[in-house]
């Protein structure tokens, strides 16, 4: 599993794209490699959040959290 840093890094980095589609939205091939580039992230991004979620339930009803 990834680190959790590495998952902030990739949240800023979908910021970044998100700030970028000003420039890139007008020009149709340009603005399409950009909106696939931000599906592509935010799944990355979506797969290491359910990961931790998964392991902090997991840990959660290991350690009698959930009763």
């Amino acid at each position: 599993m990834e680190r959790w840093e590495d998952l902030q890094s990739r949240l800023f980095h979908l910021g970044y794209l998100g700030e970028e589609l000003e420039y890139f939205a007008t020009d149709r091939r340009r603005g399409a490699w950009l909106y696939r580039q931000i599906a592509v992230e935010a799944f990355k991004a979506a797969e290491v959040a359910d990961a931790y979620a998964q392991e902090s339930y997991t840990a959660e009803s290991f350690l009698g959290g959930d009763q």
